[in-house]
């Protein structure tokens, strides 16, 4: 009896030691979210996109950005207020700056404006040239064609002996609205005068030149 407790300690004990070597069990880790974990390198900005370049089918041709001929281009000045000096005396400095103040309205298409300017500086001043020549223009682009080559026609008298170029663009005006109401030897009759005044005139130059050198051509 005493030999059997003896070889069952001996038994319980190599099971005790048994359990001892054996490997412990390893717990496999719980993998964790790929969204929860950091990123090892900073995440780069993309670059911005280049600006795109106009095709040639976008890109505006020479004709398209062109400017117009403008009055400073055929010898107008920039501003009539570039002709007021010290000498000039008060009556004629103040219609040229209503004159000026016309020209500026027509420019903006505030018709009636610019002819209370422009009739203002005539009374102010009755042999104000420019104010006749505005007042020409104006009544051009209203279709007031009696009018216009009535008022081109007083500009261009005025304008014979004191300045040149005015009187040229003058006669060049009222040629324009001669060819506009048909009246192509008239035209072509003030189209000449205009470059007897200045042989410069663009307009004068451009109007013959659409009439063909011929007095009955439209």
């Amino acid at each position: 009896m005493r030999n059997d407790r003896s070889t069952l300690g001996l038994s319980a004990a190599l099971l005790l030691c048994a359990g001892c070597l054996a490997p412990p069990r390893l717990e496999r880790p719980v993998p964790t979210p790929l969204s929860t974990v950091p990123s090892a390198t900073p995440t780069m900005a993309a670059p911005p996109s280049p600006t795109p370049t106009a095709t040639a089918a976008e890109t505006p041709s020479a004709a398209e950005v062109e400017p117009e001929l403008t009055p400073a281009a055929e010898g107008e000045p920039p501003s009539l207020l570039t002709l007021i000096d010290g000498s000039t005396r008060p009556n004629v400095a103040a219609a040229l700056r209503l004159a000026e103040e016309g020209r500026t309205l027509i420019e903006h298409q505030a018709y009636e404006l610019a002819l209370d300017r422009l009739e203002r500086a005539l009374a102010v001043d009755p042999a104000n040239a420019y104010g006749y020549y505005f007042l020409a223009r104006l009544h051009y682009l209203k279709r007031g064609y009696d009018q216009a080559i009535a008022f081109a026609d007083k500009a261009a008298l005025l304008n014979a002996r004191a300045d040149q170029a005015w009187t040229a663009r003058a006669y060049s005006l009222q040629g324009a609205v001669f060819e506009e109401v048909g009246r192509y030897p008239d035209a072509r009759a003030a189209y000449q005068r205009a470059l007897a005044a200045d042989p410069r005139n663009l307009a004068a130059q451009t109007g013959l030149a659409r009439l063909g050198g011929n007095a009955d051509a439209p």
